[in-house]
């Protein structure tokens, strides 16, 4: 309810979120992989599975990564596929670890909302990349 009629700014989006990735999913990314260095594509594609999942530390794909069973590794960060919906995500982040491929086009949707349900509306895409840059400094 605090943003009810006061929305954020999309750079203060990023910036809280930028927050919030470095204090709460960093640490925990980063003890999973051993602290072994990670390429940016594979550390942002591990940030995004444990956002979304919270297991980075049991996930058994990670586990198969760290014995050099790359094949192994590749097919199981799929298993965490449930709901079925959420398919479409972990073959992004599979691209993105295992292969280095982006998928991002730098915008993103931004809703409107109809009042008074606050149901969203009206997507429209929006370029996002400058907000990134700047949140992260």
């Amino acid at each position: 309810m605090r943003y009810k009629d006061n929305p954020s700014s999309i750079a203060r989006v990023f910036e809280v979120f930028e927050w919030l990735v470095r204090e709460k999913y960093t640490a925990p990314v980063q003890r999973a992989f051993r602290f072994e260095p990670l390429s940016e594509e594979q550390f942002a594609a591990a940030l995004s599975f444990h956002y979304n999942t919270g297991a980075i530390e049991r996930a058994t794909w990670v586990k198969s990564w760290l014995k050099g069973d790359r094949k192994a590794a590749r097919a199981e960060i799929l298993n965490w596929a449930r709901p079925v919906s959420i398919l479409g995500r972990r073959r992004k982040e599979q691209a993105l670890f295992f292969d280095g491929k982006w998928s991002s086009d730098g915008t993103a949707l931004e809703y409107s909302v109809a009042k008074p349900s606050y149901t969203p509306v009206k997507p429209k895409r929006i370029e996002v990349m400058s907000h990134i840059e700047v949140a992260l400094g």
